[in-house]
């Protein structure tokens, strides 16, 4: 979920009840050397963002009447494109993931306006459904619209998906890439492979790939994403240059000194 001159990511751990797998290489105190950040720091960044009001009534109710079936909504991503605002929202059916969008003028009365993509062919990746999730950005700077850049005339989105139907995310998961000519009708980049799978994955990622965040910096793609050795959850990365092959960067974004991500 994506990324001024130069890019800075910060990465907030969260201990866990699961360990780094044996046998596999982590760096020395990789915590301090990548990712520690005093708490003044940290709480210097927070503080223009915070003390939220939250509307008192739902802008996309659990069940949406509109026409989905959807018994439960989950992970919005709002985006502008001209005057009007985008919401993609990932919509459970009983049988898996679409992706349903809105659009507002004023952040809190939506118009449906159909679904971004739904399930694809029996015996694809992405048959179980799909979640949009990594949106290539103009800026990712947190104070700026979330406007969709083209590249090579087209927007990109990468999206979380499922081969299986009947149920609740069934493993193992992967990721694939739509794009888009106008921002609104959306194509499968491949029908036959994910961009991500866990072909190839190393131990701690072997059960299941979940949910992408897409940023743009120093001529790559970088997915972030999170995935799961049985029940524990940890976050990697991968880049690209073209948008449809992400090799892994080669190292899982923990520590041996935080139990979880």
């Amino acid at each position: 979920m994506s990324r001024p001159g130069s890019l800075l990511i910060v990465m907030i751990l969260i201990s866990g009840n699961c360990q780094p797998a044996r046998g596999e290489p982590v760096a020395k105190d990789q915590s301090k050397e990548f990712w520690q950040i005093d708490a003044g720091t940290l709480d210097s960044w927070a503080k223009p963002f915070r003390n939220w009001n939250y509307y008192p009534e739902w802008i996309i109710p659990p069940e949406p009447p509109d026409g989905h079936a959807f018994q439960m909504v989950d992970c919005p991503l709002v985006w502008k494109l001209g005057d009007q605002w985008q919401m993609w929202y990932t919509g459970f059916d009983g049988k898996g993931y679409q992706t349903a969008h809105a659009a507002s003028t004023d952040l809190i009365h939506w118009k449906p306006k159909g679904l971004a993509m739904s399930y694809g062919e029996k015996g694809t990746f992405d048959y179980g459904g799909v979640t949009f999730g990594g949106l290539l950005l103009e800026s990712y700077d947190l104070r700026s619209l979330r406007i969709p850049k083209k590249w090579n005339g087209k927007y990109w989105v990468l999206y979380g998906c499922y081969p299986k139907q009947g149920g609740y995310e069934f493993r193992p998961g992967a990721q694939g890439v739509a794009w888009s000519e106008d921002g609104t009708q959306w194509n499968r980049a491949s029908v036959d492979h994910p961009s991500l799978s866990i072909e190839g994955a190393a131990e701690w990622e072997k059960d299941c790939i979940y949910q992408p965040w897409l940023l743009e910096a120093d001529g790559k793609f970088w997915d972030f994403y999170n995935a799961a050795q049985g029940s524990c959850e940890q976050m990697g990365v991968a880049t690209s240059t073209d948008m449809i092959s992400s090799p892994r960067a080669g190292q899982d974004l923990r520590s041996q000194s935080i139990a979880g991500v």
